[in-house]
């Protein structure tokens, strides 16, 4: 009997320790419940390793631009292909060029396939990325929070079909293929043109420029006159660069817009490291009648989502600024000298990193970032008249004091920023800083990354512009107060070594 009560002793007491264990091991493993969770998702993703290889983003890119359909030249190899039984060459001949021309058409239809899943593949990591962004935020609502969540597992879900093409894009290397496969193309497409005119032939453009007039035969230089001209040029084609982008660089048209939206991608810029993001006026009241909440969660939304593009316009200006201002310049010198040959070069380097942009500057896409640009400014504007009312109504009817102004302008644990007491009613309001537009030459430096805008799973997005929530939170006011509450890690580390010492000094005593 005694061995029974000794033995029942022991397993009660083993029980309890492994169900102290047990739930230590929840505890210490569980996710935060609080809006200040801001780990986003888990890096052993597939997804998240994708989206986070910034080298695999950018190859995407440029694949996706390199697999633009190219229906036009298709179009003409299937008109060459009728010609060639016409032609006055020997039987020989014909045969080998039939069989050029059929395996050419091969090539172009496989690229013209492919473009669509580059192109499914590209959105689902910007879709991830806009995502990690906004689950980074500091103190996002819990609705917010549960919204990215399901549009995440939403994402994963529809990610799997596009795993196996991800994992071959990520080892292959088709870039070369694809740009030799159009540049022979284009040759054969040049050689006959030069035998047997194509008037029949629809005139649409070549490239992605949407609605140019593509020439099938640009000199090497890129047209120096930095504009396209209808007369067949005689200048042999070199294979270095890329004729598309090319016709996309070498267009005048592209500068207007391309610039407005850099111009705008850059105001955006300087109003979000502006006093407005920091001001504490403007979250004050933190209350639900605040109409301006909900156009707060808008402008994160949308330039979570715009954040890439905006980044890659800008690089895409300082290539396209660079580009013209080499066509400038070698229309003033001798195109036999050196220094035209070295130009020259440079351009053939700067059409090749242009791929990366070359979709997004398409007509289509081009004016939806735009539009989405102009979006943000309007909303920005609508909050920033917002803040100059609450702060001239808080100045004119209640002002505080400066007491209580050096207690809300702490914004982090440790850290005190002093700002000086509110002006009277009959100061004036400080402006709000403009930015002079310029371009800026990058010297082919990613631009430095935003602070506290490091992603799960490997996700480090670089970029000139915005700082987010780190900088421009939309709740700077009460962060402290919410990093005091959070629990310790060290304080939960303690808890469970004492909750397992006890469990093991019951055991030890039975």
């Amino acid at each position: 009997m005694a061995h029974m009560h000794y033995y029942g002793r022991r397993g009660v007491a083993s029980l309890l320790c492994l169900f102290i264990m047990v739930l230590n091991g929840f505890t210490v493993g569980a996710r935060s419940t609080d809006d200040t969770y801001v780990s986003g998702v888990s890096p052993a993703t597939e997804l998240a390793f994708y989206a986070g290889n910034a080298e695999f983003y950018r190859k995407v890119k440029i694949l996706e631009t390199l697999t633009w359909p190219q229906t036009q030249i298709y179009d003409y190899l299937e008109s060459i292909l009728l010609e060639i039984p016409r032609s006055e060459t020997s039987p020989e001949i014909k045969e080998a060029d039939r069989n050029e021309c059929r395996q050419l058409m091969h090539d172009i239809d496989h690229i013209i396939s492919v473009y669509v899943n580059y192109t499914e593949l590209r959105t689902m990591l910007d879709e991830y990325r806009a995502i990690s962004r906004g689950l980074q935020r500091k103190n996002v609502t819990p609705e917010r929070s549960a919204e990215l969540e399901s549009a995440l597992m939403d994402l994963e879900e529809r990610f799997r079909g596009k795993e196996d093409f991800a994992s071959t894009t990520l080892k292959d290397d088709n870039a070369s293929y694809y740009r030799e496969s159009i540049r022979k193309a284009n040759r054969l497409i040049r050689n006959h043109s030069s035998q047997t005119p194509l008037q029949s032939l629809d005139q649409r453009s070549l490239g992605v420029s949407g609605g140019k007039q593509a020439s099938l035969a640009s000199d090497s230089s890129g047209d120096l006159g930095g504009r396209h001209s209808d007369v067949t040029q005689t200048i042999p084609v070199s294979d270095a660069g890329n004729e598309t982008m090319r016709e996309l660089l070498n267009d005048r048209s592209l500068l207007k817009t391309l610039g407005d939206v850099e111009g705008m991608a850059q105001k955006i810029e300087a109003i979000l490291n502006g006093p407005l993001m920091n001001d504490i006026n403007l979250y004050a009241a933190g209350s639900d009648i605040s109409p301006y909440n909900a156009v707060i969660l808008d402008i994160q939304h949308d330039y979570d989502r715009n954040y890439d593009n905006f980044r890659d316009i800008r690089n895409a200006w300082d290539v396209y600024m660079r580009y013209n201002d080499i066509s400038d310049k070698l229309r003033m010198i001798d195109p036999k000298s050196s220094q035209a040959v070295e130009l020259i070069e440079e351009k053939q380097k700067l059409e090749l990193a242009f791929e990366e942009y070359g979709t997004l500057v398409d007509a289509e896409s081009i004016v939806l970032i735009d539009w989405d640009a102009w979006s943000i400014l309007w909303m920005l504007g609508s909050v920033e008249e917002e803040r100059k009312k609450s702060k001239t109504l808080h100045t004119v009817s209640k002002p505080l004091p400066q007491t209580a102004v050096l207690k809300e302008t702490i914004t982090e644990p440790g850290t005190t920023e002093l700002k000086e007491p509110r002006p009277s009613s009959g100061t004036t309001e400080p402006e709000e800083p403009t930015t002079k537009l310029h371009p800026i030459t990058t010297n082919g430096t990613t631009p430095p990354e935003p602070t506290n805008l490091h992603l799960t799973g490997g996700v480090n997005v670089t970029g000139r512009l915005g700082r987010l929530e780190g900088e421009c939170g939309i709740v700077n006011n009460i962060r402290g107060t919410k990093d005091a509450k959070e629990t310790s890690g060290l304080v939960i580390i303690g808890f469970t070594a004492i909750q397992t010492m006890v469990a093991v000094g019951i055991m030890a005593s039975l």
